[in-house]
Parts: structure tokens; C-alpha cells; sequence
């Protein structure tokens, strides 16, 4: 039988507290210190309890977590919860007023510090078990989800063809920069869902690294792939120079900024593209890991950004 969840969180508290005001002034202070109640009661807080609460009562299942962006603002309150009590908690001052408290009152206070732990356990628990995409763009898969997906791979097709690409948006600072972060975020969705929809085949899938960088992985040989990549360049960068696109920027940009302003910063907009170092095999030995291609892609890339933006460089190894 599943074990009801507990809710300790912001319980009113004891009758002891109640029978003594200064104890129950010290204690509704030390519970705003513990974390603040914006964040307590925050719906992407409260989302991490139910996800807490379930996992508790093993209904969870593995494709449990059908919305990312959901989990993940919920499980980046949690951890902030976490971080914020932690502190607190070990500091002397909120140490000493803890220890005048009547232990009933105590005991409450410290079952709510558990409480948060155990949430941003359980939510941790929770992304080591889904395959979770990354926070900012659902379409691709963090980074962490991305290397496990390809390690499993490489272990059944030794003798077949595999390819890892690392790709990084060219001038993506100076989008941030000049046009905001909203633009930004705009560009990497954009991406993310583009290349998304050129998945077909099992096995192949892709991955956020960090800021702009992405790796793909391809059941094909770094030939291919290069010819993938360099057709997917030419159609990001028809769509990001395209009035449609331009039209969604303009809708981002700061709203403080006249409309001659912005058409003199619209002025400045250019197509995104970016630059790729494939690394792979047109027959995998199994010799090598992920990781070692990983790095030889991304050192790949940079020496052919190097040479010039908004191009494609491959090997294929032998061994």
C-alpha cells in the first residue's frame, strides 16, 4: 500500500506555539528564514511537491514527465529551496533562536527542513530516471540524458556506421547583446525544434552541451552527416532571415525602445548560422567512447571556426 505523502510544509503550528506568543513570534520568524514564502509557495514549488508526492507512492512512471519545462522550473525551485534552507539552517544565530524553542516547535521546524530536502531529492531521483530535455530547450536533450542515449548506442553497432557532431551557433553573444536574451532563447528554440523534426530514424538524437553548443549523433558516416548538417545551415539561415522571423524578433525587443529604435536595431539583424566538427566512423571499431568523440568534435569545430564561420569539418577515423 502507498504511503500517504507528507506536507509538512507551512503546517500551522503546535499548541504549544500557541500557548506562548513570544514562541510563536520566534517561530513564524524562523520559518520565513528558513526559505521565503515566495519561493514555498510558488506553483512551480508546489508542482515539485506533487512530483515529490508521487514519487513517493511509486506511481511514477518513467514517462511520467510529459511537460519539461514544468519539471524543470520545478525542480529549479526545489534546489533553490534546498540551497537557501541549507544555509540558513547551519547559521549560529538561527541555531540559537531554534534551541529557545519548545521542542514540539522545534521538531516542526526541523521536519519542514527535511521536507525541502527530501523534495529536491526526489526530484533529483526524478530527472536520473526520465530521459529530461534541457530546461531551456525541451527539444534537445540535456547533457548529461544525451551522453547516456549514446553510450547505449555505440555498444550494439560496432561495425555500422556513427557520427558525432559538435556544432556552435556563430556570433550567438552578439544576438544576446545587441537583441536581448529573449531573442536569444528565440534562435535556440528555433533551432532545436528544426533540427528535431530531422530525426527519423531510431537511435539518431541530439543534445544541448551549454550556452550554444549542441552534439549530434547520427547512424551514419561523418560524409553524411557533414551533407545533413550543411543543408539543415541553409535552411535555418532562409527561416532566421525570413520577414516571418523578423517579425517575432521585433516583438522581443525591450519594449522601452521607440519604434525608431528598433527598426535602426532591426537594421543590424542577420541570418544565424553556425560552424560543425563531425567526428566518426564509416565502420565503428568500439574502441572509442563517446567522450573521446565528443572532444574530438568540438576541438574539430573550433579549429575550423578558426578558418571562418558558418562551415563544416569532418574525419573519419579508422580505428
Amino acid at each position: 500500500m502507498a504511503r500517504s505523502p507528507r506536507s509538512s510544509i507551512r503546517r500551522p503550528i503546535t499548541s504549544a506555539a500557541r500557548r506562548s506568543p513570544s514562541h510563536s513570534a520566534i517561530a513564524e520568524v524562523l520559518r520565513n528564514q528558513l526559505v521565503p514564502a515566495r519561493i514555498l509557495n510558488s506553483t512551480e514549488f508546489q508542482a515539485a511537491k506533487k512530483y515529490a508526492a508521487f514519487a513517493r507512492s511509486k506511481r511514477l512512471g518513467r514517462g511520467a514527465v510529459t511537460d519539461p519545462h514544468v519539471f524543470n522550473n520545478a525542480n529549479n525551485a526545489s534546489i533553490a529551496a534546498r540551497r537557501i534552507a541549507f544555509k540558513n539552517f547551519q547559521n549560529p544565530s538561527f541555531q540559537k533562536l531554534l534551541k529557545d524553542l519548545p521542542v514540539p516547535v522545534r521538531e516542526r521546524l526541523n521536519e519542514e527542513y527535511r521536507e525541502i530536502k527530501h523534495i529536491s531529492a526526489a526530484m533529483r531521483w526524478i530527472s536520473d530516471r526520465q530521459r529530461i530535455r534541457h530546461h531551456m530547450t525541451p527539444e534537445a536533450m540535456n547533457d548529461r540524458a544525451f551522453a547516456e542515449h549514446v553510450a547505449k548506442v555505440l555498444s550494439s553497432h560496432v561495425g555500422k556506421p556513427i557520427s558525432v557532431a559538435r556544432v556552435d551557433l556563430d556570433k550567438f553573444g552578439e544576438v544576446n547583446k545587441d537583441f536581448g536574451h529573449a531573442v536569444g532563447n528565440l534562435v535556440l528554440e528555433r533551432m532545436t525544434e528544426r533540427y528535431r523534426q530531422l530525426l527519423k530514424r531510431k537511435g539518431d538524437e541530439f543534445g544541448r552541451m551549454g550556452g550554444e553548443e549542441f552534439d549530434m549523433f547520427h547512424l551514419e558516416s561523418p560524409s553524411q552527416l557533414k551533407r545533413r548538417l550543411d543543408g539543415f545551415r541553409v535552411q535555418f539561415e532562409r527561416e532566421t532571415s525570413s520577414r516571418f522571423f523578423k517579425a517575432e524578433v521585433r516583438s522581443l525587443l525591450d519594449a522601452k525602445l521607440s519604434e525608431r529604435e528598433k527598426d535602426q536595431l532591426m537594421a543590424k539583424w542577420k541570418p544565424v548560422s553556425f560552424t560543425a566538427g563531425i567526428m566518426g566512423y564509416s565502420r565503428y571499431s568500439g574502441k572509442k567512447s563517446f567522450t573521446f568523440l565528443s572532444q574530438q568534435a568540438d576541438h574539430l569545430m573550433k579549429a575550423t571556426k578558426k578558418k571562418g564561420r558558418g562551415r563544416t569539418a569532418f574525419t573519419t577515423l579508422v580505428r
